[in-house]
C-alpha cells in the first residue's frame, strides 16, 4: 500500500511542478532521488530506480515509452526532449549523461559497468564489477536493439545502427553500424543530387 501511494504522490507533485504525466503503471522506487523536468511523460510499465545515494535527472519534456527501465546506482542525466522507446534500457552504475534531443529505439540498451573477471579460481559472479561512464551527446540516434557499453563518448548529432554493439567512442556526426560497431559514414555529407528528368 505504502508503495502506490508513494507513486500516487509522485505523479501529483509532477503534475503539479511541471505539467508532468506519469503512469499509475510506473513503479518509481525511491522518488524522492528523481528528478522531473517540466512536460516529462513516464509510460506504464516504466521502472526507475534510483537506491541510496543514486539520482535520476529527467530535462524538459523528456519521454519514456513503455517498459522502459532506468537503473541509476551513480548518476544518470537524461537531457531535453529526449525520448526513449519501448522496453530500453539503461544501467548507470556510473555517471551516465544523455544530451538533448537525443532518440534511443526499442529495446537498445545502455550498459555503465563491467564485471570483473581476471581470476580464474573465483567465479565471475563473486568478482564484482567496475563502474563507468557513458555520453551519449545532444542529437543522437541509437537504433533499435543496439548496445552501447561503458567508457564511451557518442560524438554529438551521431546516428548508431540497429543492432550494432558501439565498444568504441566516435566523432561528431559518425554513422555507426556493426558488432562491433565501426564508423561507415558521417552525417552531412550530401550524396551527389539526384539527376534531373528530362
Amino acid at each position: 500500500m505504502k508503495l502506490w501511494f508513494n507513486l500516487l504522490w509522485f505523479a501529483l507533485l509532477a503534475k503539479l511542478r511541471g505539467d508532468s504525466t506519469v503512469s499509475l503503471g510506473a513503479h518509481i522506487k525511491h522518488p524522492r532521488n528523481v528528478r522531473l523536468g517540466r512536460g516529462c511523460k513516464i509510460r506504464t510499465g516504466c521502472v526507475i530506480d534510483a537506491p541510496d545515494d543514486a539520482c535520476v535527472i529527467l530535462g524538459d519534456a523528456v519521454d519514456l515509452n513503455r517498459g522502459v527501465y532506468l537503473g541509476a546506482f551513480g548518476r544518470l542525466e537524461i537531457g531535453d526532449r529526449t525520448s526513449i522507446n519501448r522496453n530500453a534500457a539503461i544501467d548507470a552504475r556510473g555517471m551516465v549523461t544523455i544530451g538533448k534531443d537525443v532518440l534511443i529505439g526499442p529495446r537498445a540498451h545502455v550498459i555503465a559497468y563491467r564485471h570483473v573477471f581476471a581470476s580464474r579460481e573465483r567465479p565471475i559472479n563473486t568478482q564484482g564489477m567496475q563502474p563507468g561512464n557513458v555520453t551519449i551527446e545532444d542529437d543522437v540516434w541509437i537504433g533499435a536493439g543496439a548496445i552501447v557499453l561503458e567508457g564511451i563518448v557518442i560524438g554529438h548529432g551521431s546516428v548508431v545502427g540497429a543492432g550494432a554493439v558501439v565498444t568504441t567512442s566516435c566523432a561528431p556526426y559518425s554513422i555507426l553500424a556493426g558488432v562491433p560497431a565501426r564508423v561507415i559514414g558521417s552525417r552531412g555529407m550530401d550524396p551527389a543530387p539526384p539527376p534531373v528528368a528530362p
